[in-house]
């Protein structure tokens, strides 16, 4: 069980470089969908949460030195998951708010184009 619960943390880990990775480059991009935000929001938070149950298992088998590295590390990528998830929710407001926004505008637009139309 131990093999596989570190073949495991160390996949996991990897997947969340890449999906933190993913969402930074997500973020950079003026144009994001919404939709692909929650997506990736919900990925990297389910990693988190399966890293964590691995971790926890894992614990017990290090001696003092291990463990205070590995809880160095435990830190360092639910932090970095931490970060990702509220960088993305950012952004996720943010496109909300601008398509409402948007949304507004084009409706202002329509109603001069109706009035303008209702005067001739």
């Amino acid at each position: 069980m131990e093999k596989l619960d570190l073949k495991l943390r160390e996949t996991y880990r990897v997947r969340l470089t890449e999906l933190v990775n993913s969402a930074n480059d997500l973020i950079a991009l003026e144009s994001v969908d919404v939709d692909e935000i929650s997506v990736l929001i919900a990925r990297i938070k389910s990693l988190q949460v399966n890293l964590s149950a691995v971790n926890k298992r894992l614990a017990s088998t290090f001696d003092d030195e291990q463990l205070e590295e590995e809880c160095q590390k435990i830190v360092d990528y639910d932090d970095m998951a931490v970060e990702a998830i509220a960088r993305l929710e950012q952004q996720k407001q943010q496109d909300l708010q601008s398509s409402v926004i948007f949304d507004e505008e084009q409706l202002e637009e329509e109603d001069q184009k109706i009035t303008k139309y209702e005067n001739v």
